[in-house]
């Protein structure tokens, strides 16, 4: 569980060091509701 959470931490901090931009908000959305699942799953 502690191995998802530090690997969707790197995730976030890739994302944001990359500059996020507008295209990509969608896409960050569906990934960000895809890991609710996962967790709340869990």
């Amino acid at each position: 569980m502690k191995r998802i959470l530090w690997w969707f931490f790197i995730w976030v901090i890739t994302l944001c060091a990359a500059d996020i931009k507008v295209q990509y908000q969608d896409g960050l959305n569906i990934m960000f509701t895809g890991w609710i699942s996962v967790l709340s799953r869990k």
